[in-house]
């Protein structure tokens, strides 16, 4: 049996997942938790509690599905085959994708203390290079958006710490350099943290926090549609 459709068998129905969609020119990716629906693998449904931007999905393209399995992280590709009543899709299994090739995509947002600096050998002062402290927009296992109030050095790595919205407050600490920055305010800037160096253990803490969050959305997001 493929590999697709065995690991369709083992998803449970109603299982919270995350999917992203690509959109109609353009670059952005819409990314949106949904549940999980069975039927006649390579298919299957999901579903979704708020009504999906139709009108701007580009539904040609293949997309992909993040499922926690427990303990392991699963991407399929897939192609769109039905769009029912703005809240359904019907799709078709495509492959499987290793997880570590979609850290990028799959983040939530999270607003939690971050501080980032510049890499300086042990034996200086850190007072002469102080870190900059900020609070975190969003996380994923491969990098960070976060606010702080200016701008961080581009032309070297930068050292980067912030805390997990987790039971254990764990700290996660990586090596990692600015991809992009975009000045909100005089004082607020917007700026994307992509990790180069971070162990494999804290990237799989951030992964397991990620989706996490994103069950606990879901189940608000279908509490409140139940009760509306």
């Amino acid at each position: 049996m493929d590999y697709p459709l065995q690991l369709l068998n083992e998803i449970n129905n109603g299982k919270p997942v995350k999917i992203i969609l690509p959109l109609k020119n353009s670059q952005e990716l819409y990314r949106i938790n949904c549940l999980y629906g069975k039927k006649n693998p390579p298919l299957f449904s999901l579903f979704f509690p708020e009504h999906l931007p139709v009108q701007s999905m580009d539904s040609e393209t293949e997309c992909t599905v993040i499922i926690d399995m427990g303990g392991y992280n699963v991407s399929l590709q897939a192609n769109i085959e039905t769009i029912k009543n703005g809240q359904t899709l019907i799709l078709r299994a495509i492959n499987v994708i290793n997880h570590e090739q979609l850290r990028d995509f799959f983040r939530v947002d999270v607003s939690a203390p971050v501080s980032a600096g510049p890499i300086m050998p042990p034996d200086l002062d850190d007072q002469k290079y102080p870190k900059i402290t900020g609070e975190t927009i969003d996380i994923s296992g491969g990098g960070i958006l976060a606010s702080f109030p200016k701008k961080l050095t581009t032309d070297q790595p930068l050292q980067v710490a912030f805390v997990l919205p987790t039971a254990d407050s764990h700290v996660i600490r990586a090596v990692g350099q600015v991809v992009r920055t975009i000045k909100i305010s005089d004082n607020n800037y917007q700026i994307a943290v992509h990790f180069d160096q971070i162990k494999s253990e804290d990237r799989d803490k951030i992964i397991r926090c990620c989706f996490e969050i994103q069950r606990q959305q879901l189940r608000l997001k279908v509490q409140v549609k139940e009760n509306s």
